[in-house]
């Protein structure tokens, strides 16, 4: 019966959004979820960089008083900061080297493609 009571009570005092539900999907943003404790995620799309719009979280007792306060999270965006590389040999002789490339801002993201590029034009090398 206590355990009944306290899961009740529990459930009272979950937070929710404004509109009373504990999931919003912003389209080409992301989405912001909310957690019985009040914890607001936001993971915003993978190309979305800039302030995303507030979210406003309730919190309800159990007398029916409510109380709200926002969320606005802000995406910054991640550069890639590359380290030039040169080698030199004699003649006949291949040479190899490794460029670098630096991800500033969010040590989570990774570098998911390289290409050959023509540092005159910027084109791929086919």
């Amino acid at each position: 019966m206590v355990l009944k009571r306290l899961f009740q009570l529990m459930k009272l005092f979950r937070q929710k959004f404004d509109d009373g539900s504990t999931t919003k999907t912003v389209e080409g943003v992301g989405k912001f979820t909310v957690a019985a404790d009040g914890t607001v995620t936001f993971v915003p799309e993978p190309n979305y960089v800039g302030t995303a719009p507030a979210v406003t979280v309730v919190r309800e007792d159990v007398n029916g008083n409510k109380a709200s306060a926002t969320y606005t999270p802000t995406v910054t965006p991640i550069a890639i900061t590359p380290t030039n590389k040169v080698s030199g040999d004699i003649q006949n002789v291949p040479q190899t080297q490794i460029p670098t490339f630096e991800l500033s801002n969010d040590k989570t993201a990774k570098i998911t493609s390289k290409k050959l590029v023509d540092p005159a034009t910027g084109q791929p090398y086919r």
